[in-house]
């Protein structure tokens, strides 16, 4: 049954659209809707319903403090801070729109229309376990994300996978899949034992402003920690062999001493020790946090499959999740998991994180290798892979925009 938040009365999202109803309607509408789902003994809308208030209720008070902010500045003509903090407060009635829309990320319904409408939720997705997330919530290895955000779904613990469905609209996905075509070039691969047969573009961070101040505001992590917005495309027979989101140090065995036994595969010492040069040479710090989006449905092919699960062992063979250690060639691997495959739909963020946070060591979890199945049906996706601190890339990276992808921003 499709079950959505009814916003009666054109009530907008934090401003976002002109016309529409204040907060303080917004938050009478979700609080009446919340006790009706109560009644209804719906308690996972209810549920839904009052995470959205809780969130809403914290962006209100950090709006307010922003454009006390940016009207103090502007009487002190600090333009600079003041264009700063403009900036935050779009950020922030951006996402009081999206709570608005339900999570959906649509535009805002602020247009005084005097009948209800009806705004699809971002609904738990049957075909995936919908966990409790006390487990993530307790954990001290990983990157915390806002587990707050409308529609978050744990579908998988240790290695801990979230979904959110529409995380993007259907509007959304084709403004990205109008980027598409423009400045495509063969995906790069890691290393040459990896099989991808892909296509990417780059986006210029000024091309996609929403949508990295959206990935944001979701993974609780600076604009400056994320790369570079790849958009990615499957033509039927096209694959992404198994691998890994984090990256391995340029002195490490995964590519030097291949096919020799290695301690230390990827390289995660080497870089507790001395760091990367992409992260300013910063201890432990790689990329710990991946969000992608599919952009099209598929009904046959493309799923992306995790399929290490259960295989990365821990300090003399426990429970890596307790005490992890870098990957070993010649260590004991534990029993795999059956594989979790996730379906492309259209709109849906898959969120993992690939290794621990710096204060846990920085280590790279081979448990979260995936894999792009061969596509049927031609499949899109957008990959935002983002640091636990900010990077830099070389002159000569292939992973640098190399022009505008399309006129209109997102």
């Amino acid at each position: 049954i499709a079950r959505g938040f009814q916003y009666a009365d054109g009530a907008s999202g934090g401003g976002g659209g002109g016309g529409g109803e204040s907060d303080s309607d917004l938050k009478t509408s979700l609080m009446a809707q919340e006790q009706a789902a109560v009644e209804d003994d719906d308690f996972e809308l209810a549920a839904q319903i009052k995470d959205s208030l809780d969130r809403l209720e914290v962006l209100e008070a950090e709006l307010k403090e922003k454009e006390d902010g940016k009207k103090a500045a502007v009487k002190k003509r600090d333009y600079d801070t003041a264009g700063k903090l403009s900036k935050e407060v779009k950020r922030l009635k951006e996402e009081i729109e999206i709570i608005a829309c339900g999570g959906s990320g649509g535009g805002g319904m602020g247009q005084g229309a005097a009948e209800e409408l009806s705004v699809p939720a971002p609904m738990i997705n049957p075909s995936y376990p919908n966990l409790p997330i006390s487990s993530y919530l307790n954990d001290t290895l990983f990157c915390k994300i806002n587990t707050a955000y409308p529609g978050l779904q744990l579908v998988h613990e240790k290695p801990y996978i979230f979904i959110i469905n529409n995380f993007l609209n259907q509007a959304e996905c084709n403004k990205l899949l109008a980027k598409v075509g423009a400045n495509m070039a063969p995906s790069v691969r890691s290393t040459n034992t990896i099989v991808r047969t892909s296509t990417t573009a780059i986006a210029d961070n000024s091309e996609l402003p929403a949508f990295r101040a959206r990935v944001s505001q979701l993974t609780n992590q600076r604009e400056e920690q994320l790369q570079y917005t790849k958009i990615t495309r499957y033509e039927r027979g096209q694959m992404f062999g198994e691998h890994l989101d984090a990256s391995a140090h340029n002195d490490s065995d995964v590519f030097n001493n291949r096919g020799k036994p290695s301690q230390d595969y990827y390289g995660d010492r080497i870089i507790a020790e001395k760091g990367m040069w992409t992260t300013f040479n910063k201890p432990c710090v790689n990329r710990f946090c991946t969000v992608f989006v599919y952009l099209n449905s598929c009904e046959q092919g493309g799923a992306t499959s995790f399929t290490w699960m259960g295989k990365h062992l821990g300090e003399n063979g426990g429970d890596w999740y307790e005490n992890p250690v870098s990957y070993s060639t010649t260590a004991n691997k534990g029993n795999a998991e059956p594989k979790l495959a996730v379906r492309p739909e259209m709109g849906m963020a898959v969120i993992h994180f690939p290794c621990t946070a710096p204060h846990a060591g920085g280590y790279v979890d081979f448990n979260t290798t995936h894999t792009g199945e061969e596509a049927i049906d031609e499949k899109y996706i957008v990959q935002q892979f983002i640091y636990s601190d900010r990077y830099q890339l070389s002159s000569t990276s292939k992973d640098h925009p190399k022009g505008r992808l399309s006129a209109e921003n997102f």
